[in-house]
């Protein structure tokens, strides 16, 4: 009844009593423990709520939405309703709080990002203003720009207007908390002709440039037009190409080389050199101990106070930010720029005032503000403070990290250097990383309290695997958080001393970070209880079936996962094992007494398959084909960790890491018999592809360093690498061990080479591939199963010392190398190492199988150069003929990727219509 009372109260809008007859009922009603089925509370709140708005009694709004989120944490009404009251009370800072927390728990919620997004703009628009009102209690007057610019005839009463309206900024200076825009340009001069005028005030005005600067580094007469311009119309690389895309601009850059270089002239500086390469120069080409003579982010005497945060992380794709520098110094400020050239199109330098702390000149600024500013007038050093603002604006259209340094030069060495740093990363990202897995923040369950009911065995024959695997686990410990950091990570480069100790630290610093990644993140989903599922992919439809009392559960997930993106990687790569628990309403958000590890058996495109243990199953009596609502928390495999860490302590030959160039040959043995014929070599190599053989099997009397085979996609990398195995085997006293950074490249060695080779009679290559014990044989190609060790339990198992001597080639995954570490071979068992795709493995993950090298053994890596930075190094070869590609698709990525000149060289009719081209690709 009380209810329908306070409802025709309403409704007659007599919102007092309405507010009263609220509170009388809220007083006899249970605030604990609300129901799904009973929301009188909240509902009683949120009318109670309705009647302080029109009360405009706003408070009290915020204390009823308050508490309904507090029983409710999804009730976007007690969200919308909050963030409206803090508006009217101009609390935008607690409205954005508000809107941040329903963002959070609510992340698909398209009101919230709007309110969000609304509110961010409005709180930094107010920032800014706060900023500038600061800056008018500090008394620092800005003179009128007639003592300067303006014409002597000014009047008195344009004198008094003009200063007022420096006072008290126009209409259009005024920043809306409701402005759709981020921020406000300060101070912006509606005169037409202000680009006009130059920052030193000369009399002789500037020219206005047209189109975009001249890249650095380069002088008048090697600035040149872009011939893909020319020839094309149009640039792929844009405003990032370093050519003139017209006559007009290439004219305008020489122009503006040339009046800054009379500039210089006029400073004293050096003729022909901007001062901003000169410096980056200077500082990039020091010795490490000296660059801090060049450039510190501190110097005694100067003092540079900053109003904003230097490095910030934004989600507007077109954003507006600045950052007012406040320099304070006895010595006079001869220059002020900007010294990264890669972001120059998104920071200027657009408002500088000079002069004594009360008595401030406001110089005049181009339109578009300026990226290098030189002070005329320079004074001598004297008793009094000088204070110099300036003001650096960022803006951005794009997505993406931006960095800056504002550099302050006071007449000598070290100069000053402030860095500013925007990452501006949309929300899809975000979300891409809580949405696709329906994720809910909160603390990780602590284990402390919590009940493991362990999975148990994983599998007959698996128990002493789990010992060794455990056993390596404790050996390699995460250290607490003091001794995480070793102090060779803080050196500037490898060396041959600090390597083993600065990679053990940085290992430990990267599963720590995984770590947290992982522990970040609570799944709640239903699971598909089921007894059999089929493998995913699979080439015979192979199936699972549940034995011993145990189920198969069904994750799925809300949208694909790859490694293309954080959350695929983080669950395909790092993550075998979940704890999982059901959702009781009993429990609502608190955690549960008791959680079940669940083995992540199988993974798909949209969904994670988990094998649930017989006590599972049992003690929550789960039936099959049922579905069942559970929380579920992802575990981190530390095991890849830990075998990195041993690879490391095991290496002895730590000479393939750092090899003695100069000690060795500069180059290739070759001859032009070697070349060009005998038997052995395969016709259709090409001449770069019969170098690389050339190199892989010279004999071990000729010292070679580690080999590199280079070369984009297509280029026949694997082909070659397979060619002289195929060789290798027919020297005496060879064995080669073949790594791979996947399974799948691992078998394309046997399936296209070994086992059709065999067929052929060439029984010496036949390999031995070694594979992951757990593994399921069915999955594997049957060509491959041939040579893999197999028991009676149709199982994989690991090779014997007998097994390795038995065979002359060795094919397996660079992980996986190290399960021959324990078996006694001898230092040289290996006398060929072949590591394929390398530039794509980790690097700890690359030395695994250099355990097994000994001072004799010829190390050979293949990859895509482009992938890593690659040293220069006297022993690479660089395939240079694609064979897989379109020529479309090579025109592309060669011009923007790999930087090259491709001549097309068609071949015969083995492909239909001639489509395909044999691309010889030219490196510069």
């Amino acid at each position: 009844m009380a209810n329908e009372k306070a409802a025709q109260c309403y409704q007659r809008q007599d919102y007092i009593q309405a507010a009263s007859l609220y509170t009388e009922l809220l007083g006899i009603l249970p605030r604990e423990a609300v129901s799904s089925s009973d929301h009188y509370v909240i509902n009683s709140l949120l009318n109670r709520s309705s009647c302080y708005v029109k009360l405009k009694e706003f408070e009290k709004v915020v204390a009823d939405c308050n508490e309904v989120i507090a029983l409710d944490r999804l009730n976007d009404k007690a969200y919308r309703r909050a963030i409206k009251a803090l508006c009217n009370l101009q609390q935008f800072t607690e409205a954005l709080e508000v809107s941040l927390k329903w963002l959070t728990v609510d992340p698909q919620s398209e009101t919230a990002r709007k309110e969000n997004e609304r509110l961010t703009i409005i709180v930094q628009a107010l920032e800014l203003q706060r900023q500038q009102d600061e800056e008018d209690d500090d008394e620092i007057m800005v003179m009128s720009q007639h003592d300067d610019v303006t014409m002597t005839s000014q009047t008195d009463k344009e004198k008094n207007q003009s200063k007022q309206q420096q006072r008290s900024p126009p209409e259009s200076v005024f920043i809306s908390p409701l402005a759709s825009t981020s921020l406000i340009q300060h101070n912006q001069d509606s005169d037409e002709n202000e680009e006009d005028t130059k920052i030193n005030n000369d009399e002789s005005p500037s020219k206005v440039w047209k189109f975009r600067a001249a890249p650095r580094g380069l002088i008048a007469e090697e600035y040149s037009l872009c011939d893909r311009m020319v020839k094309d119309g149009h640039c792929k690389q844009g405003l990032i190409c370093i050519n003139a895309h017209s006559e007009e601009e290439l004219t305008e850059w020489r122009e503006r080389f040339e009046e800054k270089r009379d500039t210089n002239e006029r400073m004293d500086r050096v003729s022909g050199s901007l001062y901003a390469d000169e410096l980056y120069e200077k500082w990039t080409s020091a010795n490490d101990g000296d660059k801090d003579k060049i450039m510190v982010d501190r110097l005694a005497g100067v003092k540079v106070h900053i109003g904003a945060d230097l490095k910030v992380t934004v989600s507007h794709k077109r954003h507006v930010r600045e950052w007012t520098f406040t320099i304070t110094s006895k010595d006079s400020l001869h220059r002020a720029t900007l010294l990264d050239d890669t972001s120059r199109e998104n920071f200027h330098i657009f408002n500088i005032t000079t002069g004594p702390k009360k008595n401030q000149k406001l110089l005049k600024m181009p339109r578009g503000g300026l990226q290098e500013w030189d002070n005329p007038d320079i004074a001598p050093r004297i008793n009094l403070e000088c204070v110099y603002r300036i003001k650096v604006q960022f803006h951005t259209d794009v997505y993406g990290t931006f960095r800056q340094f504002l550099v302050l030069d006071f007449g000598k060495e070290p100069v000053i250097y402030q860095e500013m740093c925007v990452n501006n990363s949309p929300w899809a990202e975000v979300e891409k990383l809580t949405n696709d897995l329906n994720v809910l923040e909160k603390s990780r369950w602590d284990m402390t309290r919590i009940q493991v009911i362990p999975f148990g065995n994983t599998g007959q024959g698996q128990n002493e695997l789990t010992l060794k695997d455990h056993d390596l686990s404790k050996r390699y410990t995460i250290p607490s958080v003091e001794n995480l950091i070793h102090p060779s990570v803080m050196d500037s480069s490898y060396t041959l001393e600090n390597y083993k100790d600065r990679m053990h630290s940085l290992l430990y610093i990267e599963e720590v970070e995984q770590s947290n990644s992982v522990s970040r993140y609570n799944v709640k989903a239903n699971l598909q209880l089921a007894d059999k599922f089929l493998l995913m992919p699979s080439n015979n439809s192979t199936a699972k079936f549940a034995q011993n009392g145990e189920l198969f559960a069904r994750l799925k997930l809300d949208c694909d996962i790859s490694e293309d993106t954080m959350h695929g990687r983080l669950i395909l790569q790092n993550v075998t094992s979940v704890l999982l628990a059901p959702v009781l309403k009993k429990q609502r958000d608190s955690p549960p007494e008791q959680v079940y590890e669940a083995i992540v058996e199988d993974k798909g495109k949209d969904f994670i398959m988990l094998r649930l243990s017989s006590d599972c199953v049992k003690d929550l009596d789960w039936q099959l084909n049922t579905d069942v609502h559970v929380q579920v928390q992802f575990t981190l495999n530390r095991l890849g960790h830990c075998e990195m860490h041993k690879a490391l302590d095991l290496l002895k030959h730590f000479e393939w890491l750092f090899p003695k160039i100069t000690q060795q040959p500069s180059s290739i043995p070759w001859t032009p018999k070697k070349q060009w014929s005998g038997p052995n070599l395969k016709s259709n190599l090409n001449a770069k592809q019969r170098e690389s053989v050339v190199a892989m099997t010279t004999g071990h009397d000729v010292i070679l360093p580690p080999i590199l085979v280079i070369g984009p996609f297509g280029t026949g990398k694997t082909h070659t690498l397979a060619q002289a195995v195929k060789m290798i085997v027919k020297q005496d006293n060879t064995r080669i061990l073949i790594c791979t950074h996947s399974n799948s490249a691992a078998d394309l060695y046997i399936t296209e080479y070994l086992h059709p080779w065999i067929e052929q009679g060439h029984y010496e290559v036949e390999p031995l591939r070694v594979y992951y014990t757990n593994r399921w044989v069915q999955t594997v190609h049957e060509d491959v199963r041939k040579y893999c060790l197999i028991d009676d339990n149709f199982k994989f198992f690991y090779p014997t010392k007998t097994d390795i001597l038995n065979h002359r080639v060795i094919v397996c995954t660079l992980s996986t190398s190290r399960h021959l570490y324990n078996l006694g071979l001898d230092e040289d068992c290996f006398s060929h190492i072949l590591l394929d795709e390398a530039a794509q493995a980790l690097e700890c993950e690359a030395i695994m199988p250099l355990v097994l090298a000994g001072p004799n053994t010829r190390l050979v890596m293949a990859g895509d150069h482009m992938q890593v930075t690659l040293a220069d190094h006297p022993c690479k070869i660089l395939l240079c003929e694609n064979y897989r590609s379109h020529k479309a698709i090579l025109d592309y990525t060669s011009e923007v990727w790999h930087t090259v000149l491709l001549h097309l060289t068609p071949i015969s009719a083995m492909y239909c219509g001639g489509c395909f081209n044999s691309c010889i690709l030219q490196f510069f």
